[in-house]
């Protein structure tokens, strides 16, 4: 008998435990807008965040480029990588990178 009262104690702790944060949150959600917002765009499923697919391609870094630019395994001319900036295409989802050179020059990958 002793071991079902403390079964039944545990199990009293617990829905209580459960029913406060239950309304705790339900208190949240009606007191902030902020929270709403943010719980309905998570159960909505917000496909408006963008996203940056990577089809097995391997994104090389700056450093990469610099340093097959300055061992002329690019090209023989003396030109290094001054920026690079990625862009996402919000149609597609899909992104493209704008580099700059030294010379001046710029190319779209």
């Amino acid at each position: 008998m002793k071991e079902l009262k403390g079964f039944t104690t545990v199990i009293l702790i617990l829905s209580g435990t459960m029913f406060s944060a239950f309304i705790f949150l339900v208190g949240i959600y009606a007191a902030s807008p902020g929270f709403r917002e943010h719980l309905t765009g998570a159960v909505a499923g917000d496909s408006n965040i963008p996203v940056i697919r990577n089809d097995g391609a391997r994104l090389n870094t700056i450093e990469d480029e610099e340093t097959a630019l300055s061992h002329g395994a690019l090209d023989t001319e003396e030109r290094t990588v001054v920026d690079r900036e990625y862009n996402v295409d919000t149609e597609g989802g899909e992104g493209y990178w704008i580099i700059t050179y030294s010379d001046g020059t710029t190319e779209t990958e």
